[in-house]
């Protein structure tokens, strides 16, 4: 034992080793590579990142100051088809006009299939190369591989020029498969203070080092125009000049990083996966103004309510002054003002699908033509619900795909609401969504705090998630008649969350495509009578009401009949399966979940048997849940209520929550037993 344990660990030594000492030249695919059938090490990986390299620094031209270029070079091995999806690759660019924007160059890309013992190579062509258009500003520029085959190896390398020094992506060192290699350096001038922000749990080294750099560039007559974020030297002499100076270096590396993986009731698994994130601290040119970037949350808040495109688009308010002098003259109360003036913007505008924290076109071009972004359609809200003597403000936010807002920066928002304070409780709206409510968000943005900015520019955190429980209470009717056929009749109250996910999915469909949708949630079983109630009725709790027929809902064994007393409403599997968990486990927002059930005792039978009463609860008063079954007559009642009070339970109760799920299902899993009389 003791041999083949050392032998072990000099063979993961070894293979480190030649990983880490490996040429990644691109285009120098080995045959190992090729022919490799699983990962070494994650052998249930799809594919895997065998290197991976980000190298960032500065360029400098007289006409355009200091750029930013960043060399990505990646090679990726693919095991099976389930791993082709990693063949796709995607790159955001901002374009603030022609001129300043981002700019990918010199992509180069190829796929490698070994052949009859040969290496062949596909390249990536111009038809593989499209666009998608983000918003005004932001396009998706995504490329796919070429002849895609189990065991194939992709590479691709590009490089991407931005003038945004203070808008720099993070450099990601975990995906969703492993990353075999990661090597990656960042270099920047002296003149640039940066502050580095790391997230996630692998382990990564970072070296820093100081070097000098001289960089030569030919000065021009033509005078460049100033921009925020590049200091230009001008500089009239015709001859080659040279620049000198420090240059700070972090070398940043890692090898054998673990896949980061998806747990269900997680937030945003990114949240949680190793990256590095560069922020721009200040610029200090020599004879220049020293600049600081180091931002609080208030600084970031203040500089986006600052800009034209946010607190100016606020301010304007007299092209909705006739529509709010009608909507509002028979309006009373704070509420009922709310109210009218919400519903108003929500049935006028139409989303467009961008989000942003900044208007595009503007708030009057959008209110004319019925059209806007995420920040044109809540700044008329906001902007018509002030106008009305309401104190209302803006709320920027972040939604769940763009991730938690760890520090402060303004790329941590990505979203912007409203907001009003009634009878010193504060209301959160969303203009943009047509089946929205006071106080209920869509579920994508509900994630950890929003940044509230008042009319002076102030802001604080607000909490964006629903204190209060989104329930379904159901009555379930059961009759086993003399054939021993089960039939029910079920009726159920939906309120906040679960009413507003109901009305999303089935408020656009036909009757008849309901009640398809809506018996293939469950097995083995015939849904007929499908009636709801409130399906178009904002404010009110979503009802409906069906009839089911079961097949094998019954075990008959020697006469006694076996009921499984929740039928197809209980809870028989436990989400969760692991032993262990590393992320908090995330509901979205608190519910509860109760039954009440009522079983016809068949002519001829007796109670032999019932589940005993179960009430347990979850630490710290997290979630708890009682059942208890009664015999009263010919009938039999069951109750059983699931509650969970907070919508997040952090990692170190995982232990208690896996336990409590599993006495849950073991209890509705126990069966009634019915005998003969």
């Amino acid at each position: 034992m003791k041999l083949n344990y050392a032998f072990t660990i000099l063979l993961t030594f070894s293979l480190f080793t030649t990983l880490l000492a490996q040429d990644y030249d691109f285009g120098d695919v080995s045959e190992e590579e090729l022919l490799e059938k699983e990962h070494p090490i994650y052998k249930d990986a799809d594919a895997a990142i065998l290197y991976r390299s980000y190298n960032t620094y500065f360029t400098y031209t007289t006409n355009e100051g200091f750029l930013v270029n960043t060399e990505v070079h990646e090679r990726i091995k693919i095991y099976n088809p389930d791993g082709y999806k990693y063949a796709t690759k995607s790159v955001s660019l901002y374009e603030q006009d022609s001129k300043y924007k981002d700019d990918l160059r010199s992509l180069k890309a190829y796929t490698y299939n070994l052949e009859n013992g040969n290496i062949s190579k596909d390249k990536l062509s111009k038809d593989g190369v499209f666009k998608e258009e983000q918003s005004k500003y932001r396009t998706l520029t995504k490329f796919t591989m070429p002849n895609l085959k189990e065991g194939c190896v992709i590479e691709y390398k590009y490089l991407l020029k931005t003038p945004f020094v203070s808008n720099l992506d993070e450099f990601r060192f975990q995906e969703q498969i492993p990353i075999n290699t990661v090597s990656s350096k960042f270099r920047s001038p002296e003149y640039y203070g940066f502050n580095m922000h790391q997230k996630g749990l692998s382990q990564i080294s970072i070296e820093n080092e100081v070097k000098s750099r001289t960089i030569i560039y030919k000065p021009q007559n033509s005078q460049s125009r100033k921009i925020v974020d590049r200091v230009v030297i001008h500089d009239k002499s015709p001859k080659t000049r040279k620049l000198t100076f420090s240059e700070n270096i972090i070398n940043m590396s890692g090898s054998q990083i673990p896949a980061i993986k998806e747990e269900l009731y997680t937030n945003n698994i990114d949240n949680y996966s190793n990256a590095i994130k560069f922020e721009l601290a200040y610029i200090n040119f020599p004879g220049s103004t020293y600049k600081n970037y180091s931002n609080s949350w208030n600084d970031v808040a203040k500089s986006i309510f600052d800009q034209p495109q946010f607190g100016d688009e606020l301010k304007k308010s007299n092209y909705f002054n006739n529509d709010l002098s009608r909507l509002i003259s028979s309006q009373q109360s704070e509420i009922e003002k709310t109210v009218a003036i919400y519903e108003f913007v929500k049935q006028k505008m139409n989303w467009n699908g961008y989000v942003g924290i900044a208007t595009d076109d503007g708030v009057r071009s959008a209110y004319k033509n019925n059209v806007g972004n995420i920040t044109e359609i809540n700044l008329i809200l906001t902007a018509m619900l002030r106008e009305a003597g309401l104190n209302t403000n803006p709320v920027l936010l972040s939604t769940k795909n763009h991730g938690i807002p760890i520090f402060p920066t303004r790329n941590g928002f990505n979203y912007v609401i409203s907001s009003v304070t009634i009878d010193g409780g504060l209301v959160l709206l969303d203009a943009s969504k047509k089946y929205g409510e006071i106080n209920l968000l869509e579920e994508e943005l509900l994630n950890w705090n929003g940044r509230l900015i008042t009319e002076d520019g102030r802001s604080k955190w607000v909490n964006l998630l629903p204190n209060k429980q989104a329930e379904q209470n159901t009555m379930l009717s059961v009759t086993i008649d003399n054939d021993l056929n089960t039939n029910a009749k079920v009726i159920n109250k939906l309120t906040g969350h679960k009413s507003y996910a109901f009305k999303k999915k089935y408020a656009n469909v036909a009757k008849v495509s309901q009640l398809e949708m809506f018996e293939n949630q469950f097995k083995n079983i015939q849904v007929s009578n499908l009636e709801v109630q409130n399906l178009d009725k904002l404010y009110q709790p979503i009802s409906f009401n069906y009839d089911v027929s079961y097949s094998n809902a019954l075990d008959i064994i020697d006469s006694k009949i076996y009921v499984t007393p929740l039928l197809h409403l209980g809870t028989y599997e436990n989400p969760f399966v692991p032993e262990t968990r590393q992320y908090p486990v995330d509901f979205v927002y608190p519910l509860k979940t109760r039954v009440i059930a009522s079983i016809k005792i068949p002519d001829g039978y007796t109670v032999e048997t019932i589940p005993e009463t179960l009430n347990i609860a979850i630490p710290k008063n997290q979630g708890s849940f009682q059942y208890l079954v009664n015999v009263s007559g010919n009938n039999i009642q069951v109750s059983s209520q699931l509650s969970i009070s907070t919508h997040i339970i952090a990692s170190n109760y995982y232990k208690e929550l896996k336990a409590f799920y599993d006495m849950v299902i073991n209890k509705q899993l126990e069966k009634i037993v019915l005998v003969k009389s």
